[in-house]
């Protein structure tokens, strides 16, 4: 090709393109001119790639085009090219995800409208839609239209353009849509697809005909767009402003002199406005579950929660709270969604007055399961208890919010409608009262439409409400592993009179310490009374802890079971009726650790989440990542500077890259560079908890309770087999003993009777058995397997008719449910289990 040229170039033409170009003849005004240059263009390269070692070889002629031909002759010139394309290539279905190339042609037209469209070009509306058109017949054309579009922009956004074209754009629009839903299909960056579909998103929504603005409308972005919209100029000048100056400041914490800048700002919007409007703005983000959010606009509302500092208002700190754990929320197959809005979040919480930003960051720290995050919230609850001069647990009870709660309800006005929310159970109970004080079920509509704002307060405060609570409940629960005490006075103040926390602390034991004394009692009619239902004089010196099983004889913990069970008093977590693990004569022969629970067969996806929950630390564990063997699940327990540890073990038979099932080995409690601790150096309290968390792991991730492990075949079968008929554990004893006193207040008592591992259940059909390890259920005669998956209705409608002395212990209550269920079974009406029925 070189060759030619040079015998081209020796002959005395330059190219067809060069020789059309420097005749100085033609005008290049007509249509037929510019044809001709066109057909010239072509013919110059012919059938040459755009690239060769690495020079552009359209670049000179480019230049050229420039230099010789008008504005006015350009801009026809690149409309004739867009023109071209699809009588060149007149059908691709769909355009996008064809792997073949453009024609050589094609090419060389996106060439020349990529390397001579500008905004100063005199484009009619058409040339515009004409121009914007042509992508539509081409190959990978968003990354080809990018350039283009991005410099038609400002011409775009002209009304009349924007009407003529607005067709096109759309279509333009669902080819990044497409795009963007398969990114490995395409080697442009990401990034830029995802900025140029804001853009288009932005020139259609129009809203720069009002304002220019710094924000690109995702939907984040868009939902403030739209409200700016809606103001008068005068109430959104000052709103832009603080807009504008959040989208110059960068860094991990604001500036001194940014915030001072600010603050003037935040004056002239007025203080009444500025707080609802930013919760607003905040919970745009937290209430819409979208992937990663945009550099730009995540800068922008990281600004904006920094503006928060100092804030002392209850709903905002609230609003925060939700912002941190939704930027903490780890999309699926990727990292967390936007972090550095959590990280806002915890700086600007620390800096706010009160009880309602601490109990927030709590609830953060509780939500989110990355170590690092919990690790920086944690060192903020460290520096706020720092500089309150106290300690990090006596901060954490100082300032739990109160919730306005008098005898665990508060009522709220709603115009002439009045809502009740009272706190017991697991749920906030919540009831509508009428102008006359009558009980509904709902609010009218026109109530709804005439309060949305502040049904929507009263539904944050109500999850607030019952998050606060659960992670209340996991904090008294874990203090049986902590040598927790208070004074009397300290312990009326943050527990028994404290208005949420009395709603859990008042359904549990507590024992009561002066000298040689001891006292154990619980709330009942406004006064505390032992297991004899008798009050308590406490000398006003009392110490007082949470108290725990092991800390009595059996007897006595019999005798406030029954207390409970007579009462009709509901424990938030199994205190009385709690299963204790003494140290066995096998684990003093072993003596640095336990094999009590080796040999299980777990699901460890299921097992990951529920060690989370449990303050355990866990990883899936990979084939391919090393030993598995030296990689347990962990808990800390600083009390006593030690870490308790569940060791694995792979099944052979499970090459999978991350195993469905794992097999469990040893307990024990590793010391710092030495051997582990001796199990019998470990507090009777500690030990039986971190054994009662692995029985917990067992029974609830173990295969052996898989409802479709009666279909596996291999290893699983045998265990499933096993584990569905083997001896109680010390969870299933004490489930054992507590039915064996609860069925006789039973409606179904005649139809229920317990034979070793087993509640027999008699119904019309057939006689079940269910296992109280697993809870699987098998037939009588043949022992069949019976599969029964409750729905949450059903199950809940099950649990609505017994009672149960304890929350927290979800077998036990599906092992009653299924009882009433086959009590009645001549009234199942599931065809799923009628058919199971029948073959039975």
């Amino acid at each position: 090709m070189l060759e030619e040229q040079t015998n081209e170039n020796v002959s005395g033409s330059a190219g067809p393109l060069r020789d059309l170009l420097w005749d100085n003849s033609k005008h290049f005004t007509s249509e037929s001119e510019l044809r001709a240059l066109l057909a010239a263009y072509h013919e110059e390269f012919g059938d040459r790639a755009l690239y060769i070692g690495g020079r552009t070889p359209g670049a000179e002629e480019a230049q050229l085009l420039k230099q010789r031909l008008s504005l006015q002759s350009i801009a026809r010139l690149l409309r004739l090219s867009a023109e071209e394309i699809p009588s060149v290539q007149p059908s691709i279905e769909p355009p996008i995800w064809r792997h073949s190339a453009n024609s050589v042609q094609v090419a060389q037209n996106i060439y020349l409208i990529q390397t001579l469209c500008h905004k100063e070009l005199p484009f009619t509306p058409d040339d515009i839609r004409i121009l914007l058109r042509c992508f539509q017949f081409i190959y990978t054309p968003v990354s080809k239209a990018i350039p283009i579009a991005r410099e038609l922009k400002p011409l775009l956004q002209q009304p009349g353009v924007l009407a003529h074209c607005r067709t096109e754009i759309e279509a333009l629009l669902h080819l990044t849509i497409d795009t963007l839903d398969k990114p490995d299909m395409f080697n442009y960056p990401l990034a830029d697809f995802r900025q140029f579909y804001l853009m288009l998103r932005d020139v259609l929504s129009g809203h720069w005909q009002h304002f220019s603005y710094p924000l690109l409308p995702d939907r984040w972005g868009a939902s403030i767009l739209d409200e700016l919209a809606s103001l008068a100029p005068t109430e959104r000048d000052p709103w832009l402003t603080i807009l504008n100056i959040c989208a110059q400041t960068k860094g991990k914490t604001p500036p001194d002199n940014w915030l001072a800048q600010a603050q003037p700002l935040i004056e002239a919007v007025g203080t009444e406005h500025f707080t609802p409007t930013l919760r607003r703005w905040i919970s745009f983000f937290s209430d819409n579950k979208d992937g990663y959010m945009d550099e730009k606009n995540s800068d922008i509302l990281r600004a904006l929660i920094w503006l928060c500092k100092g804030n002392s208002d209850r709903g905002l700190a609230a609003t925060l709270g939700d912002a941190a754990i939704e930027g903490y929320r780890k999309l699926s197959g990727a990292g967390p969604r936007c972090p550095k809005v959590g990280n806002a979040v915890v700086f600007t919480l620390v800096t706010m007055p009160g009880k309602d930003a601490i109990s927030q960051l709590e609830r953060v720290r509780r939500n989110v399961k990355q170590p690092s995050f919990q690790a920086k919230i944690g060192s903020a609850l460290d520096s706020v208890a720092q500089r309150e001069n106290m300690s990090r647990t006596d901060l954490e009870e100082l300032m739990l919010p109160t919730f306005d709660l008098q005898d665990g309800q508060v009522q709220i006005a709603l115009g002439e409608w009045t809502v009740q929310l009272s706190a017991g159970g697991r749920n906030i109970e919540q009831r509508w009262l009428d102008a006359n004080g009558q009980p509904h079920t709902t609010l009218p509509v026109a109530v709804k439409r005439a309060h949305k704002e502040e049904i929507k307060t009263i539904k944050r405060l109500t999850d607030d409400m019952e998050n606060m609570i659960s992670s209340l409940r996991n904090r008294l629960e874990h203090m049986f592993l902590h040598e927790r005490c208070w004074s009397l006075d300290d312990w009326r103040e943050r527990y028994l009179d404290h208005p949420l926390v009395s709603v859990l602390a008042r359904r549990l034991i507590w024992q009561i310490n002066v000298g040689e004394q001891i006292w154990r009692g619980i709330w009942q009619q406004g006064q505390l009374v032992n297991a004899q239902s008798q009050p308590l004089e406490l000398p006003t010196q009392s110490e007082v802890t949470l108290w725990h099983p092991l800390m009595s004889s059996s007897q006595e913990a019999r005798s406030w079971q029954r207390w409970l069970e007579e009462q009709q008093v509901t424990q938030p977590f199994k205190q009385a009726h709690r299963e204790v693990y003494p140290l066995t004569e096998a684990e003093q022969a072993t003596r640095y650790y336990s094999r009590r629970f080796a040999g299980h067969i777990l699901r460890q996806h299921q097992l990951n989440a529920l060690a989370r929950a449990r303050d355990w630390r866990f990883s899936l564990h990979s084939n391919y990542s090393g030993s598995i063997h030296d990689d347990p699940a962990s808990m800390e327990i600083p009390s006593l500077g030690i870490r308790a540890e569940l060791t694995f073990s792979n099944i052979e038979e499970w090459d999978e890259e991350i195993p469905r099932y794992i097999l469990t080995d040893q307990v024990r409690f590793p010391l710092p560079h030495a051997q582990p601790l001796p199990l019998d150096e470990i507090p009777a309290i500690v030990f039986s908890e971190v054994m009662r968390d692995v029985d917990l792991f067992v029974s609830v991730t173990s295969a052996g309770t898989d409802l479709q492990g009666n279909d596996t075949t291999g290893p699983i079968e045998v265990y499933w087999q096993a584990y569905n008929h083997c001896a109680l554990t010390p969870q299933a004893a004490e489930r054992r003993q507590i039915l064996a006193r609860l069925i006789p207040r039973l409606t179904i008592a005649e139809r229920c009777t317990l034979e070793d591992r087993f509640l027999i259940v008699r119904g019309n059909l057939h006689t079940y058995r269910i296992h109280l390890i697993s809870g699987n259920i098998f037939m009588e005669p043949g022992d069949t397997y019976l599969c029964i998956v409750f729905d949450a209705k059903l199950r809940a409608k099950q649990e609505e008719r017994f009672f149960l002395p304890f929350d927290g212990d979800p077998l036990f209550s599906l092992i009653l449910s299924k009882a009433f269920l086959l009590a009645e079974d001549s009234k199942i009406t599931d065809p799923s289990i009628l058919s199971q029925l029948q073959r039975g």
